[in-house]
């Protein structure tokens, strides 16, 4: 059976997705007059730049509503030795543009623009003009020409943009998009490539529900296969998936895939021989409703139930990077509890942009635990290391298991709520890190 996109449904979603024409035209009076601002300030400051509009914008693949533009601001190559983000910065400042800072291999700065009721965020990426690989000193400084790639193959096939919007929001719609690391999905960059090699949405669905363990795609042709492609990209960026990026041969646009993601696309693929309208549809789910769906689901099962409620401000963060902070909380607090022996038995993270919020939710087996805990020790012929280990341990603390030793020790964490972050203070010392992005917290447990 082959999965097919009726054309009704596929003339409905283009016709939801695609920007309108007052949509566009506003945006590029908003990058006309911020580009014109930024490259006056540029030239009297004696510094000399090129704009390129990148992302989806750039390659004419954006969704309607959606505002994130990316913009690469090109240093000439003679500027290698210098901190070009520190010049991008004295450039803003120039213009009295204000910014926040968002890390990155390099620096680069987040500008905020308003116009009739829109909300345009523009990310302004410093990079260096390059005349070949050698020249690179990050990545993002070959980011100009994965647009001139796209680009070029859309004006060979226009059809290709169609595709490439229809495969974002199904993507989307079915949670595998994004490649930020709280995420961990397919990025634009590579689902444009995989829409241009295989030609369709359509065709890359049958070909994905046909994925093995691994999957391989060169658009080049560059390697003969994926263990020759193997000899030379990085070992710790090989995935399931190996897309060979078209720019720079070395390396793997989709090392940021998750096995998981991987896998869930096989799956959606394969039980799927129809595509309907619903399939493309993106369910807004405020935290209020994943919190209750969860806490319902707990309380079927008869699971104890913990949930985060974080009210975010995007002011001087960026989302991704804010995202990614809670995420990792939501990670290593999953690691303490299950390292002190509570057996969490599922976690949901999910975000909500449009209200400001994200909320995290675990369901538990156990809330307490035993006083001890038991403690691997040397193995029984190294009696040194045996005597030092039970050292004012009496006989009813020890015992033998094999070729080792074990003992008890007594726990200082009994119940799970003693290792529960509750504030913003008790979040930022569980993390060592600063959360001034959260406004407000709402911890809740059900025993």
């Amino acid at each position: 059976m082959v999965l097919e996109i009726k054309k009704k449904v596929r003339e409905k979603i283009l016709k939801e997705i695609e920007p309108t024409k007052y949509e566009h035209n506003l945006t590029y009076e908003v990058l006309k007059d911020f580009k014109e601002e930024l490259l006056n300030r540029a030239h009297q400051l004696g510094i000399n730049i090129e704009i390129i509009e990148g992302g989806s914008f750039g390659k004419g693949t954006y969704l309607r509503g959606d505002f994130d533009i990316d913009l690469f601001i090109r240093f000439p190559l003679e500027w290698r030795d210098y901190d070009i983000s520190e010049k991008l910065k004295n450039i803003l400042d120039k213009g009295k543009i204000s910014y926040s800072i968002e890390k990155g291999s390099r620096n680069y700065y987040t500008v905020k623009k308003r116009k009739k009721g829109y909300l345009f965020t523009l990310e302004c990426v410093p990079v260096l003009e390059i005349d070949n690989f050698d020249d690179v000193y990050t990545s993002t400084d070959y980011s100009p020409a994965h647009v001139k790639f796209v680009s070029d193959k859309i004006l060979e096939n226009p059809i290709l943009a169609q595709e490439i919007r229809l495969g974002k929001q199904f993507f989307k719609a079915q949670g595998l998009y994004g490649a930020e690391s709280y995420l961990s999905g397919f990025s634009g960059h590579v689902l444009e490539i995989l829409i241009i090699f295989y030609g369709s949405l359509e065709n890359l669905l049958n070909e994905a529900r046909n994925w093995e363990e691994n999957a391989f795609v060169d658009i080049n042709g560059v390697y003969k296969d994926l263990e020759e492609a193997k000899l030379y990209i990085t070992e710790e960026k090989i995935s399931k998936l190996v897309v060979v990026d078209p720019i720079n041969h070395l390396r793997n646009a989709a090392s940021a895939l998750s096995d998981d993601m991987f896998s869930k696309l096989i799956v959606i693929s394969g039980i799927k021989d129809e595509l309907d309208d619903t399939d493309f549809k993106l369910e807004k789910i405020n935290c209020k409703k994943f919190i209750s769906m969860s806490k319902k689901f707990a309380k079927k099962y008869g699971f104890y139930f913990i949930s985060y409620y974080f009210k975010i401000s995007l002011k001087e963060t960026s989302k991704d990077i804010v995202a990614s902070k809670i995420e990792k909380f939501s990670r290593s607090l999953e690691y303490k509890m299950q390292n002190e022996n509570f057996r969490v038995f599922r976690r949901d993270f999910h975000v909500n942009f449009s209200n400001t919020e994200i909320c995290v939710c675990y369901m538990l087996e156990n809330v307490k635990t035993p006083g001890i805990r038991i403690i691997e020790g040397p193995k029984v012929t190294d009696n040194d290391s045996v005597k030092k280990f039970l050292s004012g341990v009496d006989s009813w603390n020890w015992y033998v298991l094999g070729e080792r030793i074990y003992k008890y020790k007594e726990k200082e964490v009994k119940e799970v709520t003693q290792i529960l972050p509750k504030s913003v203070k008790e979040i930022e010392k569980f993390r060592n890190k600063d959360m001034n992005f959260l406004t407000k917290i709402n911890f809740e447990k059900n025993f």
